[in-house]
């Protein structure tokens, strides 16, 4: 990795390479003189051949540039801001010490996670410790660790914080902000009608804020608020950001933090077109400036924004089976969901 890349001679030297042209492949990929795939400097095939298949292969530099993009769109508009690596898109130890060393926080769901975190040097202050689901023992672990906060995802997290929690803890309120971007299903989460989060439209937000404030061990530093996953469309977090403003007055709360998720969206196709980090974090800085006087600190969670796009899955195919006038079925060795 990180070698020169051999330039294509030959009648290829004269045809367009689909593969650099592509906003899919991570950066710097190309078709070397083989026809083979290859990724930063490193043929897929003899990769393929070395570690076996299936094989998830990574640029290591494009995840760099990535975060290094997320950290200048901040500076150039805020001085207080924080840029956490929502790990769930690549949990792995080599993952996390990437974006530690590029100078990112990190969220982490689970106790798995955190464990990983910790493995690659994360500071635990710069940790936040999400999930709709928490054990016991996975508040425990993350506490005695001394994550910076604690993200409260339900009354029965409260209640559990509240019996567990031997020292104080700074947290965050998820709240669902009513707000239903245009993508999948699945991966929409700000809408009334989520497993995440408090609601804000039947007044359990209200609660939450109510319960925390008045615990022994919970201090209310901020809230966060996530709409969804793959969004290409910018106004819902405008949307977002003022129904969080609303709230906060309602509720006389001056977040010293205010989480405003993740979700910008990929390309998956070549005709995908999602919006710039520059476009994605200008609408968040502003329109979180433009409603709360002072700002609190800014935070996001990208996660496949960062890691999505650099990196591919390599399979070998094994059986081949043609159903004449219908179909060829070309079977991979991954699985079904692949």
């Amino acid at each position: 990795p990180g070698s020169t890349a051999p330039t294509n001679t030959g009648a290829a030297s004269t045809a367009v390479d689909p593969i650099a042209a592509s906003p899919v492949y991570p950066a710097g990929s190309q078709l070397n003189e083989r026809g083979h795939l290859e990724i930063a400097g490193c043929d897929v095939v003899e990769l393929a051949d070395r570690f076996g298949t299936p094989a998830y292969i990574y640029a290591e530099e494009d995840m760099r540039a990535r975060a290094r993009h997320y950290l200048r769109a901040f500076a150039a508009r805020t001085e207080t801001f924080e840029v956490l690596y929502a790990s769930k898109s690549l949990p792995c130890t080599a993952a996390y010490r990437v974006m530690r060393e590029e100078g990112l926080s990190v969220d982490v769901a689970s106790g798995g996670e955190l464990h990983m975190a910790l493995r690659a040097g994360f500071d635990p202050a710069r940790i936040h410790m999400h999930g709709n689901n928490k054990s016991d023992e996975e508040i425990l672990l993350a506490t005695r660790a001394g994550v910076g906060h604690l993200i409260l995802d339900s009354f029965d997290e409260i209640e559990r914080c509240e019996r567990l929690l031997e020292q104080p803890q700074d947290v965050l309120i998820r709240v669902t902000p009513g707000i239903k971007p245009s993508t999948h299903d699945y991966v929409q989460t700000g809408q009334l009608d989520s497993k995440f989060g408090f609601g804000l439209a039947d007044h359990l937000a209200e609660g939450a804020v109510e319960r925390v404030r008045a615990s022994e061990h919970l201090e209310l530093v901020g809230l966060h608020a996530h709409i969804g996953s793959q969004i290409f469309e910018l106004e819902p977090y405008v949307k977002a950001i003022d129904v969080i403003a609303g709230f906060c007055d309602a509720v006389e709360l001056q977040p010293e933090l205010l989480n405003v998720g993740g979700g910008l969206g990929i390309a998956y196709l070549d005709t995908d077109e999602p919006p710039s980090i520059d476009s994605y974090v200008d609408v968040k800085v502003r329109g979180v400036q433009r409603v709360f006087d002072p700002a609190p600190r800014i935070l996001v969670e990208p996660g496949r924004s960062l890691v999505g796009n650099a990196g591919v899955t390599a399979y070998r195919i094994g059986t081949v089976k043609e159903i004449p006038g219908v179909r060829t079925y070309v079977a991979v060795d991954g699985g079904m969901s692949d």
